[in-house]
């Protein structure tokens, strides 16, 4: 087995865009490279067969979790959130002792390129790696919208976006960071949960990552929100990110997110998953309205065809 995997957290709300999620991951992942995990929480049997069929020819290993386990805060301040989001935190006590490092990816992710030089990232004596936030880059920004006042921290430390983040397995574990943040989060009401949990632990003692291993899709082209990055590693991120997050309330699979960065990309692998093979009319309904935006300039899909079927998202 590989010393390092890649893993994801779901439940079912989030099963099917995972897969095409992994579709993209697949596609750019070596041989023998890293093991793919899935944080499996109150996951359908039905579900896990579809993740598994969608990693082929990559074998996935599931790891169940009960979301009673993980319902350690109020989600009602963020409801696109589930508990399924806070597992991140328990990754480093659920993985193997085999495996040194993992890097976990959301489920709204589109990963463009190998992965091999961020897999292979020196993390020196730290934690985790990951990139500044371009729309909250520090502790203060927005207000009070983390509590860094109530915590007693510096406002201008600054702040990373986990939806992408490579852990050192033993020094997490060192830190005691699943403890600690699982505390911070049972202690204070916090907005973006988990993410504002490893903020408000880790106070900006973490290496920082270029951009271009998680570019926002929401402020692609909008670089002023990148003013804490420097302009040759924006211009690269903005050229050709290496990974996409498509974080906040829209996403590909949301009639709105025809308008978002690279939502053609990830509906492309999308429509190769069991989930749209299952829905042959929705497939062929998404395929071409890709296809007409795509001839129009501009991206268009069925998303309100897909929230119109049964599953949850």
């Amino acid at each position: 087995m590989p010393s390092t995997a890649i893993v994801f957290a779901t439940d079912e709300r989030y099963a099917g865009p995972l897969q095409g999620t992994i579709r993209s991951l697949t596609a750019h992942l070596g041989d023998g490279e890293a093991s793919l995990f899935v944080v499996a929480v109150d996951l359908s049997r039905s579900a896990k067969d579809d993740l598994a069929r969608a990693a082929r020819p990559f074998d996935v290993a599931f790891i169940p979790l009960s979301t009673a386990s993980l319902a350690v805060t109020d989600f009602s301040l963020n409801p696109q959130l589930t508990p399924a989001t806070v597992a991140r935190l328990r990754i480093p006590d659920l993985l193997p002792a085999s495996i040194a490092r993992a890097l976990y990816l959301d489920v709204d992710v589109l990963v463009r390129r190998p992965l091999t030089e961020l897999l292979r990232t020196p993390l020196k004596d730290q934690a985790i790696a990951a990139v500044q936030d371009p729309a909250h880059p520090w502790l203060g920004s927005g207000g009070e919208t983390f509590p860094w006042r109530a915590l007693g921290l510096d406002p201008r430390v600054p702040y990373c976006n986990t939806g992408v983040l490579l852990i050192d397995l033993a020094r997490w574990r060192a830190q005691d960071l699943t403890t600690r943040t699982l505390r911070l989060l049972a202690e204070h009401q916090l907005r973006w949960i988990d993410q504002d949990a490893v903020n408000g632990t880790l106070v900006g003692d973490w290496h920082h990552l270029p951009p271009t291993w998680n570019m926002l899709a929401p402020f692609h082209g909008t670089g002023q929100t990148y003013v804490h990055e420097a302009v040759d590693a924006l211009d690269e991120a903005l050229a050709d990110p290496r990974i996409v997050h498509f974080a906040g309330a829209v996403k590909p699979w949301t009639f709105d997110g025809r308008t978002l960065a690279f939502a053609d990309e990830w509906l492309a692998h999308f429509l190769a998953t069991p989930y749209a093979e299952k829905h042959r009319p929705l497939r062929r309904s998404a395929h071409l309205r890709w296809a007409a935006g795509k001839a129009g300039g501009r991206l268009a899909h069925a998303g309100a065809t897909l929230l119109s079927k049964p599953a949850r998202w």
